[in-house]
C-alpha cells in the first residue's frame, strides 16, 4: 500500500505534508509498508480501476482518506502478522526448512554495500545505507556515518541518519548528538537525527533527550524540531522519557499547540504501560480531534495491558465521540484487549455498526482473538459485496487462523476481484495456514503472472507462511527472467520479505548485473536489508506502529519514505 498523502508525487523533498499523527515510516517501497520511495522507471503510467490508482511500481494508490482499513494496516502490519517468528516454524510444518542468515553472509555482503554507496544513483545509495544500518554490523556503521554527513543528496543523507539509529550501534550516538544539536544544520537533518536518536534508545540517547524534553530548551525549538524531539521520546519506550513528558501539561506550548499533546499521547501509548492510562484517557476528552485521535491510537497501543475495568472507559468514548477516526482507534483497542467486556461489547455491536466503521470493526473481531469470531466473519465474507469489506474480512480471518476459513477463501481467490482483495485474500490463506492441495500453486501463479505489485508481494508472503520453501526457492531461481521491470522488483523485494540465506545469490545477482536498472537496483539492496536484518521484527516498524493516519501535520516531512 503506498501511503502518498496528501500530494500523489514524491519528485522533492519537501512536496508532501504529512497525514500522521505521529510521524510516519520509512523503508521500502513495494512493502506492505507503502512504497513511493524509488521512482518508477520513465513511461510507466498509472491506470484509473475503481477509484484505486494502479500506479507501477508504487502499488495500488489510494486517494487519503483515514477511515480506510488498508492504511492502518499496512502501517502496523509487520507486528501483526509477526512474519519473521513465523516462516521457521511454517517451513519446518510443510516438512521444508528455514536457513536463516548467518553473521557470516553478513559480513560477506558488506564490500558490496559500501561499493554501493559510490553508485549515481540516490536511490541505490539511499537502499544501500539502509541495509548497511539494518544489519546492525559495527563495520558498516563507518560507511553510514561517512555518508550522513557528506552525501551529496538531502534524502539520502537523511536516511543515513535513520539508518544510524537503526543500527543499534552506541559508536553511532557522537554523529547523531552532534547533528541534533547543531544549529547550522537543516532542520531536517535535525528531525531526523532526533528520531534516530529515540530509534537508538541505549541509556546515553535517552538522557540526550530527557534534557532536550526541558519544557524552557523545547519551547525555544522550531514547530518541527520540537515536534520529532517529542515524538522521539516514545521510541524507547522508556519510563523515564514518558515521566519527563508529564512535566509538559502545565506548560504553554502544551495547552496551545494540539499537535504536541497529541504526539505525547502516541509517546504514552507506544510504551503500552498502564500507568500511562489515566493521563490518556484525559486526553481522549480533549476539545481538539486530532488530540483524541491520538489518544485513540494509543490506548489502542497499550491495549493489551487494558483490563475488564478499564473498558467502560473505551466504550463511553466511543458511544459519546461522533468524529469517525476516534471511532475507529477505539475499536480496534477494543478488539485487541480482549478482555471479556471487550468482546461481549464488539458482538452487541453486530448488525449495528455504521457503514464508516464497519471495515475496522471487521478487523476487531479478528484481533480478539476468539476462534468462535470466525462464524461471525465468514458470514460477512459471504454476505459483503463491498470489496475492502470483503478484504477487511479476509484479513481477520487469517488472524485468527481459522480452520474453516481455508475453503471461503480460496474461491475468492479463484473468483479473482480487485488487486486490493486479491492481495489481502493471499494474505489470508497464508495465515490460515491451509494444508489444501493446490494452495501453494494458487498463491504461486499469482506472484508469477500478477502484474500488481500489491498481489505479488502478498502473494509470495502468503507462499512463506505456508511453507512452501521449493516455490519460493523456484521464484527466486528465475527472478532474472523476469521481463517487466516493475514485476522484476516486486519479485525481488518479496523474496526479501519472506527468504532465507537461500535467496541471497539472486538477490545480489540483480544487483551485480551490469545491465540492470538503478530502479531495479535498489529494490534488489532493500531485498537484502529485509532478509538480512537479524531481528524478528524490523527496526522500521518502531515508525510506523500506531500512528494516527487522520492528522494533517508538517513535518518530519517524508519520514516514512524510508520504509
Amino acid at each position: 500500500m503506498v501511503i502518498p498523502g496528501p500530494a500523489s508525487t514524491f519528485s522533492t523533498l519537501f512536496s508532501t505534508v504529512l497525514c500522521a499523527a505521529a510521524l510516519l515510516c520509512s523503508v521500502t517501497p513495494a512493502h506492505a509498508f507503502h512504497g513511493g520511495q524509488y521512482q518508477p522507471p520513465p513511461g510507466a503510467e498509472g491506470t484509473a480501476l475503481e477509484g484505486v490508482v494502479s500506479q507501477p511500481g508504487l502499488g495500488p494508490v489510494l486517494a487519503f482518506d483515514a477511515e480506510r482499513w488498508e492504511w492502518w494496516f499496512d502501517f502496523n502490519q509487520e507486528a501483526l502478522i509477526d512474519l519473521r517468528r513465523r516462516l521457521p516454524g511454517r517451513a519446518a510444518a510443510a516438512g521444508g526448512r528455514f536457513d536463516p542468515v548467518t553473521d557470516d553472509d553478513r559480513q560477506a555482503l558488506l564490500p558490496t554495500l559500501v561499493g554501493a554507496l559510490r553508485h549515481r544513483h540516490r536511490d541505490v545509495r539511499a537502499a544501500a545505507v539502509m541495509a548497511l544500518g539494518r544489519m546492525g554490523l559495527a563495520e558498516g556503521v563507518a560507511a553510514v556515518e561517512l555518508t550522513a554527513e557528506t552525501d551529496r543528496d538531502l534524502f539520502v543523507r537523511t536516511q543515513a541518519v535513520l539508518a544510524l539509529g537503526f543500527s543499534g550501534q552506541a559508536r553511532a550516538l557522537e554523529v547523531l548528538q552532534r547533528l541534533y544539536a547543531d544549529e547550522g544544520e537543516a532542520d531536517e537533518v535535525r528531525t531526523y537525527a532526533a528520531v534516530a536518536l529515540g530509534l537508538l534508545g541505549d541509556a546515553r540517547s535517552v538522557d540526550i533527550l530527557f534534557e532536550a524534553l526541558d519544557p524552557k530548551r523545547l519551547a525555544k525549538q522550531s514547530n518541527t524540531l520540537r515536534a520529532a524531539t517529542v515524538y522521539a521520546a516514545g521510541l524507547p519506550t522508556s519510563v523515564r522519557l514518558c515521566a519527563r513528558l508529564l512535566d509538559l501539561r502545565g506548560t504553554r506550548i502544551y495547552k496551545s499547540e494540539a499537535y504536541l499533546r497529541a504526539l505525547v499521547a502516541v509517546a504514552w501509548g507506544q510504551t503500552a504501560d498502564r500507568q500511562w492510562l489515566a493521563p490518556l484517557l484525559e486526553l481522549l476528552h480533549d476539545d481538539h480531534n486530532q488530540v483524541r485521535r491520538s489518544a485513540a491510537m494509543g490506548l489502542e497501543a497499550m491495549s493489551p495491558a487494558l483490563v475488564d475495568a478499564d473498558v467502560a472507559g473505551l466504550v463511553e468514548a466511543y458511544q459519546d465521540d461522533s468524529d469517525i477516526a476516534v471511532r475507529l482507534g477505539l475499536l480496534r483497542a477494543l478488539g485487541r484487549t480482549r478482555a471479556p467486556a471487550s468482546h461481549r461489547f464488539l458482538l452487541d455491536l453486530d448488525g449495528d455498526i455504521p457503514y464508516l466503521l464497519r471495515t475496522h470493526y471487521v478487523l476487531a473481531l479478528g484481533f480478539d482473538g476468539d476462534p468462535d469470531n470466525a462464524s461471525l466473519l465468514l458470514e460477512i465474507l459471504d454476505d459483503e459485496r463491498e470489496e475492502s469489506i470483503r478484504g477487511a474480512a479476509a484479513v481477520g480471518l487469517g488472524l485468527l487462523e481459522a480452520p474453516s476459513a481455508a475453503d471461503p477463501l480460496r474461491e475468492l481467490l479463484e473468483e479473482g476481484g480487485s488487486p486490493l482483495q486479491r492481495g489481502y485474500v493471499c494474505l489470508a490463506l497464508g495465515l490460515v495456514g491451509s494444508a489444501q492441495p493446490g494452495v501453494g500453486a494458487l498463491l504461486e501463479e499469482r506472484a508469477r503472472k500478477d502484474h500488481d505489485v500489491e498481489v505479488v508481494r502478498l502473494a509470495i508472503l502468503g507462499l512463506g507462511l505456508l511453507g512452501e520453501r521449493a516455490r519460493v526457492d523456484g521464484l527466486a531461481a528465475d527472478a532474472d527472467e523476469v521481463e517487466g521491470v516493475i514485476d522484476r522488483a516486486s519479485r525481488l523485494y518479496g523474496l526479501g520479505l519472506v527468504g532465507d540465506r537461500n535467496v541471497l545469490p539472486a538477490l545480489v545477482s540483480a544487483f551485480d548485473r551490469r545491465e540492470e536498472l538503478s530502479y531495479v537496483k535498489a529494490y534488489a539492496l532493500q531485498a537484502i536489508a529485509e532478509v538480512c536484518d537479524p531481528r524478528p521484527l524490523p527496526p522500521t516498524w518502531r515508525l510506523s506502529r500506531h500512528v494516527d493516519l487522520s492528522h494533517d501535520v508538517g513535518f518530519l516531512f517524508e519520514l516514512y519514505r524510508t520504509l
